[in-house]
């Protein structure tokens, strides 16, 4: 069973690249800001990508 869950998340992870990149992000700010309390420090890091309109580049405006 939880080698089942581990091939499961190595699927999501490999049709879902970006999901790398974005904790690969999160990791090295935490490693710079080295913040006191990185339970507060990553919901404020992920909190703004819930606070705008996510949109492919294609929708981007310059």
């Amino acid at each position: 069973m939880q080698d089942e869950l581990k091939s499961e998340y190595h699927l999501y992870f490999y049709d879902h690249p970006e999901f790398v990149d974005i904790l690969k992000d999160f990791l090295q700010c935490i490693l710079i800001d080295k913040p006191d309390d990185v339970l507060n420090y990553a919901a404020d890091y992920f909190t703004t990508f819930s606070r705008r309109q996510l949109l492919p580049p294609r929708y981007h405006r310059l």
